[in-house]
């Protein structure tokens, strides 16, 4: 039976990175340039590997739609410090934040982009119920840019998959045109990793956690805080 794997996650958590990893490194698949439906990325009777953040709004439909494919579905989220995801710029929009809890940016090719996108709450239950379905891997952001090897080994035992290439090994492969226009193209780095941190992202922070407070919840649901106490300061 013929394979599809759907990588799935909020906006800015680094799914446009691990395609434009998976298509310079894995073998066997052919790897879909852009964003496409489950529905469309499903075509065809090879090997497939697709992405849409927006899958996640349809768990149920997508989940469905993986039962009646003639291909084997695996979904893959990519999860992220919640408050690095809503302090993240991207290269389209350099003055403004991509991603809120109420809120995103649409960007098409190279224009600047609209704010008509679902934010986090909406696509939330989507990205919850993935986060513990059977069929989900999950890969965490800051392991993917620190331990890349170790992602690329998981990935092979885990979701059976097999490379042409290391993942820290791909510089001058080849990959879609698609990926190399993206925030993608550049050598993996951590130092996007707690970018939240930084001075300027503090009233940000401040506002997007007093406004909606479901974002404390995240951060403890995925394991990247205890409780709230690191908020306090930011209530001066």
């Amino acid at each position: 039976m013929n394979r599809h794997i759907q990588v799935i996650g909020f906006s800015r958590t680094g799914t446009t990175l691990l395609m434009m990893l998976l298509q310079a490194c894995l073998k066997d698949f052919e790897v879909a340039s852009g964003e496409k439906t489950l529905s469309r990325a499903l075509r065809g009777n090879k090997n497939t590997v697709g992405k849409r953040p927006l899958d996640m709004l349809n768990f149920d439909a997508m989940k469905q739609i993986g039962r009646d494919s003639i291909k084997d579905v695996d979904f893959i989220l990519m999860q992220r410090d919640i408050r690095d995801v809503i302090t993240s710029v991207h290269h389209n929009i350099p003055n403004d934040y991509f991603i809120g809890y109420d809120i995103c940016y649409h960007v098409y090719g190279y224009n600047n982009g609209t704010k008509i996108e679902p934010g986090i709450g909406q696509l939330l239950r989507g990205y919850n119920l993935f986060k513990n379905d059977a069929r989900t891997y999950i890969i965490r952001y800051e392991d993917l840019v620190s331990t890349p090897l170790k992602v690329q080994e998981a990935l092979s035992t885990h979701c059976r998959l097999r490379w042409k290439h290391k993942f820290n090994d791909i510089r001058g492969v080849q990959v879609n045109k698609f990926y190399k226009d993206s925030n993608a193209v550049r050598p993996i780095s951590s130092t996007e990793v707690s970018r939240w941190r930084r001075p300027e992202h503090r009233e940000r922070i401040k506002e997007q956690f007093t406004n909606f407070p479901q974002l404390f919840d995240i951060l403890i649901d995925d394991g990247y805080e205890e409780d709230n106490s690191w908020f306090d300061k930011y209530k001066i």
